[in-house]
């Protein structure tokens, strides 16, 4: 394998896509973003911005008491880095991460490797920019080129802002998981299925 930047071409499956090219994409409040793999060097920033994210909403499946240590986060970036079918896609405003995306399929078989997964977590000040729907937006670009067939993704129910998002980006629900999650208080949430088709 070796570092490819993906063009509007389609590309040979067995390139590693995961030197992606960069974006720059404009905020709703005119703010600039940029839009690049995750790089070890990120991984403070990855960490405190993920420490941010575990305190502003409970629409996650990580709490505050779930920490991840530096070491820990280089080596899942390295893994990112160094895979030919996942991608970690950062957000960069203002020279600090102000989220991240995942995408792609981890545990790839002969009869699931057409299928791409996403995961997404935006600090709470982003949520209204428009970030996380360009980030999503560029995931779906990326996922075609990689060859995969559908997109998939989950939402904790109540996330009503995430799924009008998802609904608008061409996502349809499809199932439900009951008691996803259980919160320090004993209540439940589901997790929502959704996918598309990128054929």
């Amino acid at each position: 394998m070796f570092p490819h930047r993906l063009t509007s071409e389609r590309v040979p499956s067995h390139i590693n896509f995961m030197k992606i090219e960069e974006k720059i994409i404009t905020l709703k409040d005119g703010r600039s973003a940029v839009l690049r793999s995750g790089q070890v060097t990120d991984a403070l920033q990855l960490n405190t911005c993920f420490d941010k994210i575990k305190t502003q909403t409970k629409f996650i499946a990580v709490s505050p008491e779930d920490k991840t240590s530096l070491e820990e986060q280089e080596e899942r970036i390295e893994r990112y880095l160094n895979s030919d079918t996942e991608v970690l896609l950062i957000a960069i405003v203002d020279g600090e991460v102000a989220g991240s995306c995942t995408f792609g399929n981890r545990k790839s078989t002969k009869r699931t490797k057409h299928r791409a997964s996403l995961g997404i977590a935006l600090e709470d000040s982003y949520t209204n920019a428009g970030l996380g729907t360009e980030m999503i937006r560029y995931a779906i670009e990326i996922c075609k080129k990689m060859g995969f067939e559908r997109f998939e993704l989950g939402y904790i129910e109540g996330n009503n802002r995430a799924r009008k998002v998802y609904t608008r980006l061409g996502f349809v629900e499809t199932g439900r998981i009951p008691q996803c999650m259980k919160y320090n208080d004993g209540t439940y949430a589901d997790e929502i299925l959704m996918s598309m088709n990128l054929l």
